[in-house]
């Protein structure tokens, strides 16, 4: 019983820890928590990724798909 609940609870923080950190945040976390080293070493160089961010607003969209 206590074994499953602690399971669950692992699961449980394992998934708020992917949705806060996002799926490159992700590799940092399972680095971290697969190294023999007790602590983190925050000098390791960093990696270069592209982003692209987009926001669209639709004026009156409500009632832009009532129509549809």
């Amino acid at each position: 019983m206590k074994t499953q609940m602690l399971q669950k609870t692992v699961n449980n923080i394992s998934k708020l820890l992917q949705t806060g950190f996002g799926a490159m945040g992700a590799s940092v976390v399972a680095g971290f928590f697969t190294s023999t080293e007790s602590f983190l070493d925050i000098m390791v160089p960093g990696k270069r990724i592209d982003v692209v961010f987009l926001i669209c607003r639709i004026s009156q969209f409500t009632e832009t798909t009532d129509c549809l």
